[in-house]
């Protein structure tokens, strides 16, 4: 009733009552409306300006516009045919149809899948990985779980055997094949430089630095096929496994059979020449012989099978020198022998080292003579001068240095350094260790 007086608050939660006199309570609107179910809005539009809290189904026939956030604690269940339409163009759209399901952008930009950290996965339903693509890391690309082309930042790592209709390799620098490439043609503008076996079957051009072997037959255009092939005009190639030219070159490993009497250098003087008792090498040239002898590894052996073996120099000058036969080592003279009709003289360097050998590397020292002079023992205070059976019948010296440092006497068990001296009409023996001097108490006889 207009103009009516309001007394009181009604609590009246089911908004049964009909008052004009009452105002219904904060609480009694908000229960009342926590248990509407199954209510069907007036004209198709149902408008809640604060927050909605919905614990059952709401159902909406026409369209619901929500100008705030929207959480659900459930699922959102669109049916086949429904979309879940996103942009103010509905540009990017997500829904299923009967059979598949789409995301599709309906618009004019890109459709991106963006990340700031770890990796974008593509699976199978069972985790199975088909695109893993990692932020600041290699795209990857599997098949059936198996992982077969890895970006990296110079370019990509294929597993597997990469088959292509085409290939054209860098513009600048060359391809690299590490476990071979397989095809049917191919063009090279540019050199092919192969590191083993080149294996062909019909070419109209090889240009070989090394070895060619053709399975079938080798054609030359200059050839003249007949009981032999001619290349050029300094090669024979005969059908009885003999190879004629003018010249040979290289280091000869490849060389079999060689049967010759003679051997020329690149100008055609002979350096070797068989004899029927000899071989003959030109003087003024170095020969070199070289090969492991068995029991002495990394050495160089001449070797004398009968009679004796004979170094000789017919050289006229018979006067001494140390020119006749010479050893270096590596290029530095270690020594040599100087020969004339009655003498020998050995030179050295440094020092000459008489030694006994004991196995294949160990060397004992026995006899030094110096580049002084001195005749020193291989090792101190071991070797003598001299047996008991096998005595110097005189030794001829100056002073006498007698010491056992080291070592000890049988008298008294110390060890001293003394030395004998001549003099006049007497001999001095001086104590090396104190700087005594005495004099041996000499009695005259006739």
């Amino acid at each position: 009733m207009i103009g009516a007086s309001i007394n009181e608050f009604s609590t009246d939660v089911t908004m049964s009552q009909n008052s004009d006199t009452k105002v219904s309570t904060q609480k009694a609107v908000k229960t009342y409306v926590d248990t509407l179910d199954g209510i069907t809005p007036v004209g198709g539009t149902f408008t809640v300006a604060g927050i909605s809290t919905v614990s059952g189904t709401t159902q909406f026939t026409k369209q619901l516009n929500v100008s705030g956030v929207s959480t659900f604690h459930g699922n959102v269940n669109l049916l086949d045919g429904d979309r879940l339409r996103l942009g103010s163009s509905e540009d990017l759209q997500l829904y299923h149809d009967s059979n598949n399901s789409y995301i599709s952008e309906n618009g004019t930009g890109d459709l991106k899948i963006q990340a700031s950290a770890g990796s974008i996965f593509l699976q199978k339903s069972n985790g199975e990985e088909m695109i893993k693509a990692t932020v600041d890391g290699p795209v990857e690309l599997y098949h059936d779980d198996g992982l077969k082309i890895t970006t990296t930042k110079t370019g990509a790592v294929i597993t597997g055997i990469c088959t292509a209709t085409d290939f054209s390799g860098p513009s600048a620098g060359a391809a690299d094949f590490p476990n071979g490439l397989t095809g049917t043609t191919g063009t090279f503008s540019g050199n092919v430089s192969i590191g083993g076996v080149l294996t062909y079957e019909d070419v109209t051009n090889v240009d070989s630095i090394g070895i060619v072997t053709a399975r079938t037959g080798l054609v030359s255009p200059y050839a003249n096929i007949d009981d032999w092939i001619d290349v050029g005009s300094n090669i024979r190639l005969g059908n009885a496994g003999i190879i004629t030219a003018t010249s040979y070159r290289g280091d000869g490993s490849q060389l079999t059979g060689i049967d010759a009497t003679s051997l020329k250098d690149s100008s055609g003087n002979v350096r070797a020449q068989a004899n029927s008792g000899d071989v003959s090498i030109t003087a003024g040239i170095d020969l070199k012989v070289s090969g492991p002898h068995s029991g002495a590894n990394n050495s160089t052996a001449f070797n004398s099978m009968t009679g004796r073996l004979v170094f000789n120099n017919d050289h006229s000058d018979q006067q001494r020198g140390p020119n006749k036969i010479v050893m270096y080592n590596q290029g530095s003279f270690i020594g040599g022998f100087g020969i004339s009709s009655s003498t020998v003289d050995f030179y050295s360097g440094e020092h000459f080292e008489f030694s006994r050998m004991t196995g294949n590397t160990t060397i004992v020292p026995l006899l030094v003579l110096k580049n002084t002079g001195n005749l020193e023992p291989g090792q101190d205070a071991i070797q003598n001068l001299g047996t008991s059976t096998k005595r110097w019948a005189n030794i001829y010296s100056a002073d006498l240095q007698l010491s056992n440092k080291g070592g000890k006497n049988d008298v008294d068990g110390t060890w001293g350094d003394f030395t004998i001296q001549e003099g006049e009409h007497d001999l001095f023996l001086i104590n090396k260790r104190n700087g005594k001097k005495y004099k041996f108490n000499l009695t005259e006889v006739n």
